[in-house]
């Protein structure tokens, strides 16, 4: 049997036409479109060093950011579709 990675969350944009995904074993935040399976950008690196994300990740009101937390307590602000990294890191508790 194939090993598969451990999915940590899994959520829509607001109009559900795409859905993302933070996987454990790359490490990596995946947005694909709903109706085609396509990806809508590159995986979002975890931007910490050695870092991994938690379960906290999620769309913007609008869809067009995504949030994600990582375990060291920062939290990234990425843009879509173009996947970069678009604020300074904040911490969270």
């Amino acid at each position: 049997l194939e090993r598969r990675p451990l999915l940590k969350t899994i959520e829509f944009d607001p109009d559900c036409t795409r859905v993302l995904a933070a996987w454990g074993a790359d490490d990596r935040v995946h947005v694909w479109e709903v109706g085609t399976g396509r990806p809508t950008c590159a995986p979002l690196p975890n931007p910490d060093r050695g870092g991994e994300w938690t379960a906290l990740t999620t769309f913007s009101s609008d869809g067009r950011r995504v949030v994600a937390a990582a375990k060291s307590g920062a939290v990234h602000l990425f843009d879509l579709p173009s996947g970069r990294k678009v604020d300074a890191s904040v911490r969270h508790p």
